[in-house]
């Protein structure tokens, strides 16, 4: 999965953890989690039971800090994780989403809620 690191974030990482932002970018390179497969999972639990995703128009990953991890990734990923920006399109309406890769990757059937509760969603729906 190609993982950005936007500018501004470079205001945020210290010395200390420069090398390890380095390393934790490589090794997110070779990580085979397609960021489809992320994003439908994502636009699956924003759009609520009986509804699916239909369309993922754009998906980007970048680097963030994520404070409810620690270590997750590896021994050395502190408090790293991914970032990803979604539009997609779903039965019920359009979506931007915001999530976590962790959130993602922590999704089961008894913990959609809270999972959605710390992704960030605008939905859009056509008015007729």
């Amino acid at each position: 999965m190609k993982v950005t690191l936007e500018k501004e974030y470079k205001r945020y990482i210290t010395l200390e953890e420069a090398p390890l932002v380095r390393r934790f970018l490589a090794d997110m390179k070779e990580d085979e989690f397609p960021i489809v497969d992320a994003a439908k999972m994502a636009v699956e639990v924003a759009c609520g039971w009986g509804n699916t995703c239909t369309k993922i128009y754009e998906a980007k990953a970048t680097f963030a800090k994520n404070q409810r991890v620690y270590n997750w990734y590896s021994e050395e990923s502190r408090d790293f994780d991914v970032w990803i920006n979604i539009v997609a399109e779903a039965t019920n309406g359009f979506y931007i989403i915001g999530v976590y890769l962790t959130d993602i990757h922590s999704i089961t059937g008894d913990n959609k809620e809270e999972v959605k509760s710390h992704m960030y969603i605008r939905k859009f729906t056509e008015v007729k």
